[in-house]
C-alpha cells in the first residue's frame, strides 16, 4: 500500500493500523498482528451482519482497530473540507 496521496493522517492511521506480506494471505490487506483481512469487516457490513458480530467472530481485532478502519475510509473518501463541515 503506498501512502504517495493519503493525507498525512490517513497514512498514520494506516500504518498504524494494516499490514501486508506477500508470505501471509497472499498480500492481502490484513489487521495488524492477525490474520484477518481488512475486506472481512466490509463483507459483515454488506451482509448487513454488525460490527459486534464482526468483533464476536474475530476476537484478534480490536474495536479500536474497527473504529480506525472506519476513519480511514472517511479520510480516503472526503476532502478535509468536507470533513471540517459541520
Amino acid at each position: 500500500m503506498s501512502n504517495a496521496k493519503l493525507s498525512p493522517i490517513a497514512a498514520e492511521i494506516q500504518q498504524r493500523l494494516l499490514e501486508r506480506d506477500p508470505a501471509i494471505l497472499d498480500g492481502v490487506a490484513r489487521f495488524k498482528g492477525t490474520q484477518v483481512p481488512v475486506a472481512t469487516v466490509m463483507t459483515y457490513l454488506q451482509t448487513r451482519r454488525t460490527t459486534e458480530d464482526f468483533l464476536r467472530d474475530f476476537p484478534a481485532v480490536s474495536r479500536d482497530q474497527v473504529r480506525d478502519l472506519f476513519e480511514l475510509a472517511r479520510r480516503l473518501l472526503f476532502t478535509e473540507e468536507e470533513l471540517n463541515k459541520p
